[in-house]
């Protein structure tokens, strides 16, 4: 886990993590780490593991540690045919169905949109991806800064004070 910046009180953390073994295992040390603050989990898809679909209850139970959790689009999905690869709209509504606030955003411009204006000052974006992810992590800061730090109440909800 790197500390890539905090822009109005918001942190955004990159992490390589990308099989469901490490996803649950950096969510459980962000956990610890930020205790107390709500944790948005940013999942990209991008590795074999990543996309399989034999993984997907995998990546529920790992994901489900989140008080939000984003899914990006799979990287390549023209690699895997319907039986093998994962589904993004069942693994979201999977965790919804868990109570954790869950959105499927296919494009890191989606992503990078949602976050500057859901997030508030005390949040962890946590970033999981074994690639570059389009500059994600510096296009969050430079938008949350860019923006008034007047971010409001959590959309979501979201778990609290852990």
């Amino acid at each position: 886990m790197e500390v890539r910046g905090e822009a109005v009180g918001v942190t955004v953390v990159d992490d390589f993590a990308h099989h469901p073994t490490a996803v649950a295992g950096t969510l459980g040390a962000a956990r610890q780490l930020f205790r107390g603050r709500r944790l948005i989990a940013v999942f990209e898809p991008r590795s074999y593991t990543a996309q399989r679909r034999e993984f997907q209850e995998a990546y529920v139970e790992a994901l489900a540690e989140a008080d939000h959790a984003i899914v990006a689009g799979l990287f390549r999905p023209e690699r895997y045919d319907d039986a093998t690869r994962l589904d993004p709209a069942q693994l979201i509504a999977s965790l919804r169905a868990r109570g954790v606030a869950a959105d499927y955003e296919p494009s890191a411009d989606g992503i990078v949109t949602r976050i500057v204006r859901g997030a508030c000052p005390g949040d962890v974006v946590l970033i999981m991806s074994n690639g570059g992810f389009g500059g994600i992590h510096e296009r969050i800061l430079a938008e949350l800064g860019a923006e008034s730090p007047a971010h409001g109440v959590h959309p979501d909800g979201g778990r609290t004070g852990e």
